[in-house]
């Protein structure tokens, strides 16, 4: 008889409730989504939603997707491409923040003007 090494795992038998626990947090997050959908937070709409929405996704991830009793490489690529995808969105909100405030130092210092002229008020000046 042919031994199996520890390299080649088994499927591990999850319980029930597990399933029954991770759906029911599934639900409350989609409640929360929901309610949070109903008021405006400002800047914070879309960091909020993106919160709620990784905090989901690592729940299929982590037990409907076996990620926890997994070990080696999935785990690995999983973590790196949550980080990359940190390191993205955070450069890409990095650059909407200043971005007003680079737009005033390049034009001072190239004689520029702005291509698009900002609305301030509700009413469009026009010009003849």
């Amino acid at each position: 008889m042919e031994k199996h090494s520890e390299s080649h795992s088994h499927h591990v038998i999850v319980p029930v409730k597990s399933y029954v626990a991770t759906f029911c947090a599934l639900l409350v997050l989609t409640f929360i989504t929901v309610l949070v959908s109903r008021f405006d937070f400002g800047s914070l709409n879309l960091t909020i939603a993106l919160v709620v929405a990784f905090c989901k996704a690592s729940l299929v991830v982590w037990i409907f997707m076996g990620l926890k009793w997994d070990r080696g490489f999935n785990l690995v690529a999983f973590v790196g491409s949550i980080l990359f995808l940190i390191i993205f969105i955070g450069l890409t909100f990095s650059d909407i923040a200043f971005r007003h405030y680079r737009d005033s130092v390049e034009g001072e210092q190239f004689g520029l003007s702005r291509p698009v002229k900002a609305i301030t008020s509700g009413h469009h000046e026009q010009s003849h």
